[in-house]
């Protein structure tokens, strides 16, 4: 039961990054082509961040700009809920609040600017 409330408290959480992220898109986008400009970020973000293939696969470089993207650091928080923790958790929850504050605020300010 803890597992499991903590892994539904991390989906909570971690899908406001990629709302923000999203609704910056929207901004930028006209809505017919919102959904395959979605893909072709969320995709190679959820590859270039380990989430299909174990980190250690892919080559050193990839390796090392992982943490560049928030999948990553959400893939980090849901390994420990699940109990496999990868370290600290505090950086990757304060990653993922600034992620989502950053595209909030450029999303807010686009709005503002362009209705």
């Amino acid at each position: 039961l803890p597992r499991m409330l903590a892994m539904r408290a991390v989906g909570a959480f971690g899908v406001l990054p990629f709302c923000a992220l999203g609704m910056l898109i929207g901004t930028l986008v006209k809505g017919q082509g919102a959904p395959g400009m979605l893909q072709l970020v969320y995709l190679p973000m959820a590859f270039l961040s380990g989430l299909w293939l174990p980190l250690s696969m892919l080559p050193k470089f990839l390796q090392q700009i992982a943490p560049v993207w928030p999948s990553y650091h959400l893939d980090m928080l849901a390994l420990a809920a699940v109990g496999l923790p990868q370290g600290p958790l505090l950086s990757h929850v304060l990653v993922l609040l600034g992620v989502a504050a950053g595209f909030l605020l450029l999303a807010a300010r686009r709005l503002r600017r362009n209705g």
